[in-house]
């Protein structure tokens, strides 16, 4: 028959014979220590309370690795999606994230199938101090990291904070920021089928059957395209947009100014603005009057970029493109102490416990005798 107490009082009574069996081992270390014979329990008790001790540091703790991540930065930048390969096993993917030097957790992605890890933060000038977090082996059910991104999505369409993107099969139909329309018809992908829309943390993919996957990330006004193999892309904008900036120099849509060369970035602007960036793309800009279009050629990735005010704001952005370096440091090892395996050990009768704890066989006989009676 099970006794009615659960291991909780099992947990105090265990805490309290370890201080016990403490006590009577430094008792036998001193007596050791004056030269007196030692006592024929003094080693049997020294094991057990090692192996005591083993087996509740096992059931209690758990090892942790913390990474420091540097990011050496000339430039300031605002919710800027980050990124770095790791390998990450499924035992450990839901207990990893990310958190900044302060300790604040960010919104953390673990990609498993691209071995990389996604995470959202602001990139201030000079040095920039991260730290990946993970538990090999954990086994939680559900992600550490339980911040919630702003992403609100359906099978044709994808919206932020800050941007709304419409899909079809050919192309993006519909581009909004800050409550203006960027497109003028579309944006051409060179699809043929819908997209496949997929939710995550730090960002969300739109990626059609042909392998060109459009990426929004969380809180971000930043759009990411990639394709496995060179493409061509058209965009057909807005003549809201007045005027253009390319390398260097400021130009005014009047219906037949333009620009056809290998460049890094372009941004066409007003109120707000977008920009292409990439490296050494090909590109032509062409002004009908009452649409600009954006024609790039041969190209495997690039970003569109919305942002408020003129190019002067995209700067920073074109400037660190693909992305910051990010220097990865050697993992330091860390233990602590489980609190829900702590409530499962409480939540155990003394066999169970006893049995858990591998204990079975310890016991302790205390004799008192008065030499005098």
């Amino acid at each position: 028959m099970k006794p009615e107490k659960k291991g909780s009082s099992q947990i105090d009574w265990i805490m309290g014979f370890l201080f016990f069996i403490m006590i009577v081992l430094i008792f036998i270390s001193y007596t050791t220590y004056i030269s007196r014979t030692q006592q024929p329990y003094e080693t049997p008790l020294k094991s057990q309370l090692i192996d005591l001790s083993k087996s509740v540091e096992e059931q209690i703790t758990w090892t942790a690795y913390r990474v420091p991540l540097t990011i050496n930065s000339a430039y300031t930048l605002t919710n800027y999606p980050l990124s770095i390969e790791y390998e990450i096993n499924h035992k450990t993917k839901n207990s990893t994230y990310i958190f900044d030097k302060t300790g604040n957790i960010l919104s953390t992605e673990v990609d498993m199938d691209e071995s990389k890890i996604y995470w959202i933060s602001n990139i201030h000038e000079g040095k920039n101090t991260f730290y990946l977090f993970y538990i090999t082996d954990s086994e939680l059910n559900e992600s550490a990291n339980t911040t919630k991104n702003d992403f609100i999505t359906d099978n044709t369409s994808i919206a932020n904070t800050h941007t709304s993107t419409e899909f079809d099969n050919f192309s993006i139909t519909s581009l909004i920021f800050n409550s203006i329309e960027f497109t003028d018809g579309s944006i051409l992908l060179n699809t043929t089928k819908k997209p496949l829309i997929i939710n995550n943390i730090a960002k969300t993919t739109a990626t059609y059957p042909k392998n060109t996957t459009v990426t929004m990330f969380m809180n971000s006004s930043q759009i990411r395209i990639h394709t496995n193999t060179p493409d061509n892309f058209i965009l057909h904008l807005n003549n809201y947009l007045t005027r253009f900036y390319v390398d260097g120099s400021t130009h005014l849509f009047n219906g037949s100014n333009g620009y056809s060369g290998i460049t890094n970035y372009v941004d066409l602007y007003n109120n707000s603005g977008i920009s292409v960036i990439g490296k050494s793309m090909n590109i032509t800009i062409t002004d009908t009057g009452t649409t600009r279009d954006i024609y790039i050629f041969n190209e495997t990735d690039f970003e569109m970029f919305l942002h408020t005010g003129s190019y002067a704001n995209m700067l920073n952005q074109s400037a660190i493109y693909p992305g910051p370096d990010i220097l990865i440091g050697l993992p330091e090892e860390l233990s602590g102490i489980r609190e829900d395996k702590i409530s499962e050990l409480e939540d155990l009768y003394y066999d169970e416990l006893s049995q858990k704890l591998q204990i079975d066989d310890l016991g302790v006989l205390v004799r008192i005798e008065n030499p005098e009676s």
